[in-house]
């Protein structure tokens, strides 16, 4: 009797994953007037689409928060993707003799890119302050992180983001370049 047959995986799979995360960083001025500046409190928001379990793309939000003058000094939103190098990013399903089974790696690591429309804010909400500079830029930046599952759909996550090249800045005094970690919950769909 020969043994059965086992259905390949199907590599065609969509699934969803939704994260925020709270980041902690400096950005870097590359523009003109040169500088630094820290990041304390940010917020990142990913949603993923995930084809297969190895790769996802999907929208970025972010924004950088001056808690002391209740401004948004730095927001972003742009386009993601990311390729799991070690461990699978999403689940998967096996098809048996004896039915389907679904599986998932507990640890992940992931390398990505983005591509950034941001906009920053410096200056005061305060009517005694009457100078203020606004501004937007595009970036491309790289992601690399590791995804650790907590259960079947929730799982932490930590990431390094990195500023790799700036472009079309309003003024060109400005173009900043952000290193940031972020620390997370992903929830899995």
């Amino acid at each position: 009797m020969a043994a059965p047959e086992i259905a390949p995986r199907s590599e065609d799979q969509l699934h969803f994953k939704l994260g925020a995360a709270s980041t902690a960083g400096f950005f870097v001025n590359v523009g003109s007037a040169g500088g630094a500046a820290p990041i304390v409190g940010g917020f990142r928001i990913r949603a993923l689409l995930g084809i297969g379990e190895d790769f996802a793309f999907g929208p970025v939000l972010g924004t950088e928060l001056d808690y002391s003058e209740f401004n948004v000094l730095f927001s972003s939103y742009g386009l993601g993707a990311r390729g799991y190098l070690i461990g699978s990013g999403f689940p998967h399903n096996d098809s048996h003799p004896w039915g389907e089974s679904e599986s998932i790696d507990r640890f992940s690591l992931h390398l990505g890119a983005e591509m950034l429309n941001n906009s920053f804010f410096i200056g005061s909400n305060s009517s005694e302050t009457s100078q203020t500079l606004t501004g937007s830029f595009l970036t491309l930046g790289g992601t690399t992180g590791i995804e650790y599952r907590l259960s079947r759909k929730v799982e932490l996550t930590f990431d390094f983001n990195y500023g790799l090249a700036t472009f079309a800045a309003s003024d060109d005094r400005f173009r900043l370049n952000g290193y940031s970690l972020g620390f997370g919950l992903n929830y899995i769909w």
